[in-house]
């Protein structure tokens, strides 16, 4: 792990990983789905990591704080809110090409 990154998080911080699906759950519409779902899972993750970024640059607050007391299911939802909105028209054509 980068010493930056170590900085962010304090002590004792744990990565987990994404709570998003893998592409591999669902093999009859992964070939439908499987460019989309990396995008999309890309962009979260892009968003998810500026805002703790953000929170943790404008306040003293670790990352691990962060997680515990400011990182919420509405955070959640508006991040992915804010992720589908910027997914593309052009994304979503070509998902649907590959049927």
């Amino acid at each position: 792990m980068p010493v930056g990154i170590r900085r962010i998080l304090g002590g004792g911080v744990q990565l987990h990983p994404s709570p998003l699906p893998s592409t591999q759950n669902h093999p009859l519409i992964q070939p439908m789905d499987q460019q989309l779902t990396a995008n999309f899972k890309k962009l979260y993750r892009r968003e998810l990591f500026w805002r703790c970024l953000d929170m943790t640059d404008r306040s003293s607050i670790t990352l691990a704080d962060y997680q515990k007391h400011h990182f919420d299911i509405e955070g959640c939802l508006q991040i992915i809110k804010i992720v589908w909105d910027s997914v593309s028209q052009k994304n979503l054509n070509a998902s649907w090409r590959n049927l």
